[in-house]
């Protein structure tokens, strides 16, 4: 089941109103100048992203253990996704932010150093994308960041997304439940908000 937290009626942890998309078939997104990689560099896809060789009906890889993603996550970097207007810089304002994800909730940790009831994706869970074909699209808007974040393609886990488990229309992230690839080292690669994709370091189990 591909994870996905609900419509659009209310979205988990963002700073403004996120666009709801179907998971399953989102609208491509083309890169613009701006979010391409420098000049004379060539923009690395990870294997995990590119999925060269794997049939479009099968699973894009193997589901991360939660033990590797439970815990405390900091924002690191943040680059521009594909559909980043161009001439636009990434808001860099998520960085330093930390990321909380324990078995009950899963959210952006505020400044008294808690997650909001109100405002997490309460008994919070994930799963890899059903299918290689569905990761390939996902993974369109990732293509800046990898040559910014500089991880290695064999670092790169298979692409997953957030689901929350209420009986309310909530979920985490811009598209109905947050896309990320984990990353060997305690590094998660997750798109957001205003057109951002972030790089994340585990700080705490």
């Amino acid at each position: 089941m591909l994870a996905s937290c609900g419509t659009a009626s209310s979205v988990a942890n963002t700073a403004e109103p996120a666009v709801a998309a179907n998971l399953t078939a989102r609208e491509p997104a083309a890169p613009s100048p701006a979010a391409t990689a420098p000049r004379g560099q060539a923009a690395q896809e990870p294997a995990a992203v590119t999925l060269a060789g794997v049939a479009d009906d099968t699973l894009p890889g193997t589901e991360a253990p939660e033990g590797e993603l439970l815990g405390t996550w900091e924002v690191v970097d943040v680059a521009a996704d594909a559909s980043a207007p161009a001439g636009a810089a990434p808001d860099r304002s998520m960085v330093g932010r930390r990321l909380s994800y324990t078995a009950a909730l899963l959210g952006w940790v505020g400044a008294d150093g808690k997650v909001a009831a109100q405002g997490g994706c309460p008994d919070p869970s994930y799963a890899i994308l059903q299918t290689a074909a569905i990761a390939r699209d996902m993974g369109k808007a990732f293509r800046p960041a990898w040559a910014q974040f500089g991880v290695r393609s064999a670092d790169v886990g298979a692409p997953h997304s957030w689901d929350c488990d209420t009986a309310d229309e909530v979920y985490f992230g811009p598209h109905g439940g947050a896309v990320f690839y984990p990353v060997k080292g305690g590094r998660m690669v997750m798109e957001w908000d205003k057109h951002r994709i972030l790089l994340l370091r585990r700080v705490s189990a």
